[in-house]
């Protein structure tokens, strides 16, 4: 299994990624989307001093399986994010900003895929608490994914 450190680029903010691969063969691939709370990009919630590393085991549980994982921490205090334009990022935070920000991790999760020559045969989007809902919006908007997963 491997981690690599990544960067996802969203209006007005630079926010920690990490796309977790299994070995050998690629069976699918897992966009999982963070709740509303500041998590970093392994579901620690540095803000409140509590460390359950949440996403970080369930993407390397996935890979166990086969299943390639990208998570990206939640744009907000003690979780990486760096705010690079203040006008750009407030616009980031809204509903809106959630869904362009989940477009954009699943973006990304395909491209640093597709760079190492993995096309999975199957995308699936997980949801954490309000990550479900994000995910939900967008399989019912018909974002390009074969299921969705509500955590």
């Amino acid at each position: 299994m491997q981690t690599i450190p990544l960067t996802l680029a969203v209006p007005g903010f630079e926010v920690p990624a990490a796309l977790t691969l299994p070995e050998g063969d690629v069976r699918g691939a897992v966009l999982l989307v963070p709740g509303s709370l500041f998590s970093d990009v392994d579901g620690n919630y540095p803000t409140w001093q509590s460390f359950p590393r949440t996403y970080g085991h369930l993407a390397e549980g996935l890979a166990r399986r086969g299943l390639a994982a990208l998570r990206f921490a939640k744009l907000g205090p003690g979780s990486g994010s760096v705010q690079t334009d203040a006008t750009l990022g407030a616009a980031s935070r809204t509903w809106a900003g959630r869904m362009r920000t989940a477009r954009a991790a699943l973006e990304l999760m395909r491209a640093e895929l597709a760079s190492r020559g993995v096309t999975p045969p199957r995308v699936v989007l997980a949801g954490h608490s309000e990550g479900s809902v994000v995910v939900s919006v967008l399989a019912r908007e018909g974002v390009d994914v074969d299921g969705i997963v509500l955590l």
